[in-house]
């Protein structure tokens, strides 16, 4: 029996089996390539990610050592009044402070201190400041320039907040009908404008030197006083009898009898 012969595997007119090998490694050298440049794009994205992330981290640096503490001049277009923040020790004292400026916002202050909300009657300078020392805005107003309804509207404003504001009236004001303050501002209105006011709370409120916990547990309310009455008219009291002339009355006559019967 014949045996069978193994076929040859053939292959096609000019290949080069040493090509198909180069190719292979090609693919393989050009696949090396495209990894190396893909963790070069990767790391090139870390080390930019890292020097953006770097750059934030310095700016948010530089403002906070520079630019938080910086110190509005206006809020809402209206020019703000500074005074220097900086109290010669003791800070804590006892009795009345003259203070710099009306009303005061600033300078030493008694070591007590009120808690925020609404005040009818003025609260001690000396106890006020130091509210505005730790962080509240105090908004004043001069009673008998301000009608009762924008006092009403202050007070509302005021009860809107959970810490940190409180409202007074200020009788010895001068330069404005209302002022608000805070540690080392004021803001000084020529008439109620709630929004520079919100404004004012929403950048000032609770950036003092010492941010300490400002109950609002102050809620009296402005009463003015009331007005006296008018005088009454006097009563009319009943002419007097005209004086006597002498000689003309009875007294007179008797007294002529009387003389005349002496004589």
């Amino acid at each position: 029996m014949a045996k069978n012969k193994s076929k040859k595997r053939t292959r096609p007119p000019g290949y080069d089996p040493n090509e198909a090998r180069r190719q292979r490694l090609e693919a393989r050298r050009k696949a090396r390539e495209e990894e190396v440049r893909k963790k070069v794009r990767q790391q090139r994205r870390e080390m930019w990610t890292r020097r953006v992330g770097l750059l934030l981290l310095f700016v948010v640096a530089i403002w906070f050592i520079f630019l938080r503490n910086t110190r509005p001049e206006a809020i809402a277009g209206v020019p703000l009044d500074l005074f220097s923040e900086t109290v010669a020790q003791p800070s804590h004292v006892d009795g009345p402070v003259d203070y710099e400026m009306s009303p005061p916002v600033v300078g030493p202050h008694s070591a007590s201190v009120i808690p925020c909300g609404t005040y009818g009657q003025p609260p001690p300078n000396e106890q006020f400041v130091h509210a505005l020392e730790h962080g509240a805005v105090g908004i004043l107003y001069k009673p008998d320039e301000v009608p009762l309804e924008d006092i009403g509207s202050i007070e509302e404003l005021v009860r809107e907040y959970d810490s940190h504001v409180l409202s007074a009236p200020y009788p010895q004001m001068e330069e404005s009908p209302i002022a608000v303050t805070s540690w080392g501002e004021m803001m000084r209105l020529d008439s109620l404008d709630q929004a520079a006011i919100r404004e004012y709370i929403d950048a000032l409120a609770n950036k003092a030197p010492e941010k300490v916990n400002c109950p609002m547990s102050a809620t009296d309310s402005f009463e003015p006083e009331p007005e006296e009455p008018e005088g009454q008219p006097d009563e009319e009291q009943p002419d007097e009898e005209p004086a006597p002339e002498d000689g003309n009355n009875g007294n007179n006559g008797g007294n002529g009898n009387g003389n005349g019967g002496g004589g």
